[in-house]
């Protein structure tokens, strides 16, 4: 049986759960709290579905793992992006922060969808008068941090639990919903900051590079792309889209930026080939990720989803198969101060 990740600082338990529950049944999305959640008390949060732990809320879109396996998975993810964004992204953030530890005023800083808390991790560390908050649908995130606690519970469905103007900056992987962006305008304060990363897994093509055979990868994405949609409420999953919906959540000062992740070795100054490298193993671990979503969402035959994965994996290993890239999309955006 697979482990569930050790508890965290914060988070309130649900509802306890049949190991092979009915979706409709599970989980009662109960308010989180501050205190540590006891290692007893982790077995209410998770399901055992085909070998994987997966979260037990039954309105929520995400379909991916929320194991021990996963959370590596999610940390190696942040250091590929963290390796591609670099440290001016987060220059907004930075400077915020900095002008509140000279002013020492409390600036309170929001991480949605925060995985196993390592974003939470690296920026909460160095900053008096910063309080970081991470929320997931599972406690993966670490314990003990002294400027930041975790919550556990499902924001697409219940929104975030935050006063109006309760939070100074929010940080997301999880921009998909129309609606969850509102919100997050409405818990920032005038001039609070968003920053959004997602991941498009529309590959991109370098066309000064010779055709490349990964037939395999394209049905493998193209399966991804239906599990979101059916997740979604047959929504598509399209990232090049939160723009929009920032301008008319209100946001104001909206600035995009893509970033091409590129897949293997073959990109550019030794630090970029080794992202590369590093990428590369990302999406195999990725296509492993998803191997239990293809046979729960799709219905696909576990025989054939093996399959699948099998020839994934050897397309992306191979040093033939150059010139591709994932796009990254970038965004940062502002609540009017006057708002």
């Amino acid at each position: 049986m697979m482990s569930a990740p050790g508890a965290p600082n914060g988070g309130g338990p649900n509802q306890p759960t049949d190991p092979e529950p009915d979706v409709s049944e599970t989980n009662s999305e109960t308010t989180s709290s501050n205190i540590t959640i006891q290692d007893h008390e982790l077995a209410e949060y998770y399901v055992q579905r085909h070998g994987r732990m997966f979260h037990t809320f039954p309105r929520s879109p995400y379909f991916l793992p929320a194991d021990d396996e996963e959370a590596i998975r999610l940390r190696e993810q942040h250091a590929v992006l963290q390796a591609l964004v670099g440290e001016a992204y987060y220059q907004p953030l930075r400077t915020m922060l900095g002008l509140a530890e000279q002013q020492e005023a409390e600036k309170v800083v929001l991480d949605l969808g925060c995985g196993p808390g390592i974003w939470v991790e690296e920026f909460a560390r160095g900053y008096q008068f910063a309080y970081f908050i991470g929320v997931d649908l599972v406690p993966m995130a670490r314990q003990g941090l002294n400027e930041a606690h975790f919550e556990c519970y499902d924001i697409s469905a219940r929104g975030i639990r935050r006063d109006d103007g309760d939070v100074d900056t929010v940080h997301m992987r999880y921009g998909n919903f129309y609606d969850l962006i509102r919100d997050t305008h409405r818990v920032l304060s005038n001039g609070g900051i968003l920053l959004s990363i997602e991941i498009d897994w529309r590959p991109d093509y370098q066309i000064d590079f010779p055709r490349f055979n990964l037939q395999a990868t394209l049905d493998f994405l193209h399966r991804v792309a239906e599990c979101a949609a059916l997740a979604n409420a047959g929504t598509a999953w399209d990232p090049t889209r939160i723009p929009t919906w920032l301008v008319d959540a209100g946001f104001t000062d909206i600035q995009r930026d893509m970033r091409l992740l590129p897949v293997g070795q073959w990109s550019g100054s030794q630090p970029m080939r080794e992202v590369g490298r590093l990428a590369q193993l990302m999406c195999i671990k990725f296509a492993e990720a998803m191997r239990p979503a293809f046979t729960l969402l799709l219905r696909d035959d576990p025989q054939q989803v093996e399959h699948l994965i099998a020839e994934v994996r050897n397309e992306l290993a191979s040093d033939e198969n150059t010139g591709w890239s994932i796009p990254v999309h970038l965004v940062t955006a502002s609540k009017d101060s006057h708002a």
